[in-house]
């Protein structure tokens, strides 16, 4: 595939590696296929198409913000805070409780 045609939405009867059988019940559905930067194929609707501009290096499809992954890389940070917290409460208890 020519390096112009990157970044854009396919022809399904170009993409190969899915059965007919799915491609047809993907576009049903309202999906095209899109090649992405990275030269993966993504199937998408037209309306999830949410482009963002990498420093003039191409298009990448934009992902939401994930819960899940804020965790994922949070999780050293989270786990002090609520140990923090923890020791916190523990010693405003025995303070209040026990005088």
């Amino acid at each position: 595939m020519k390096y112009q045609d990157r970044d854009q939405f396919l022809d399904p009867d170009d993409v190969t590696t899915i059965s007919d059988e799915n491609k047809q019940y993907l576009m049903d559905r309202g999906y095209r296929p899109y090649l992405t930067k990275r030269g993966k194929i993504k199937w998408i609707m037209p309306s999830q198409k949410g482009y963002r501009v990498l420093h003039g290096t191409g298009i990448e499809l934009s992902r939401p913000p994930s819960l899940k992954r804020f965790v994922k890389r949070n999780i050293g940070v989270i786990l002090v805070v609520g140990l923090v917290i923890a020791v916190l409460a523990i010693v405003l208890i025995t303070t209040y409780f026990f005088l």
